[in-house]
């Protein structure tokens, strides 16, 4: 699996864990009723295709409706397949038909316009990181608080299944059980180069 498909794996597995925004509208897709999450974009950014937009090319219940832009960004949704370009960032997140932004902006603008997005009742998938320092983050978990809205920041390595299956394994008593039993260091250290190895294999 290459990187770019590990990331939208762990960015699949985290819409499963969280499931859509709270409160949205119901929509169609296909010949089944499904609740589709409309997602606009802030920032016609380098990794939103392969963090976002593929991923949600391969689900019936996402779909990109909309991006925003500082710099013309026609030419960006026209090869992505997004119908909506807004001129600017407020007038995505004030758009009636998203009901989640991401938000890829650069770092310094990620707080400010997470806060923004959290105000108009979005919830927010930010990349990382989602705040500069403390305060910011102070700021963002107070929005969340006063909205019941949701953050989430996009550390997709985390929801990859194989990661999952590390944490789990590194807790459990097989991994203690296998330490035990092993006659040395060495190969313990072989065990868990072993372990790594299949992780970076599952990102390349």
């Amino acid at each position: 699996m290459r990187a770019s498909s590990a990331i939208g794996v762990g960015w699949e597995s985290a819409w499963q864990e969280f499931g859509p925004p709270k409160g949205m509208n119901g929509a169609t897709a296909g010949d089944e009723a499904v609740t589709v999450t409309r997602v606009g974009l802030l920032g016609a950014s380098g990794i939103a295709p392969r963090a976002i937009i593929a991923p949600a090319k391969r689900r019936a219940d996402v779909s990109i409706v909309a991006v925003a832009s500082r710099s013309e960004a026609t030419d960006y949704a026209q090869h992505h397949g997004i119908a909506r370009v807004h001129a600017n960032y407020q007038a995505l997140i004030d758009d009636s038909e998203v009901d989640l932004v991401y938000v890829a902006l650069p770092p310094s603008e990620h707080a400010r316009w997470t806060i923004a997005a959290l105000a108009a009742g979005k919830d927010v998938l930010c990349e990382k990181p989602f705040a500069m320092n403390a305060v910011e983050a102070d700021e963002v978990a107070q929005a969340v608080e006063r909205t019941g809205r949701r953050v989430v920041e996009a550390f997709h390595d985390y929801y990859h299944p194989l990661f999952q299956w590390v944490r789990g394994y590194a807790g459990s008593w097989r991994l203690a059980s296998s330490a035990q039993s092993m006659p040395s260091p060495l190969s313990s250290t072989r065990r868990f180069r072993s372990i790594v190895h299949r992780f970076a294999m599952c990102q390349n």
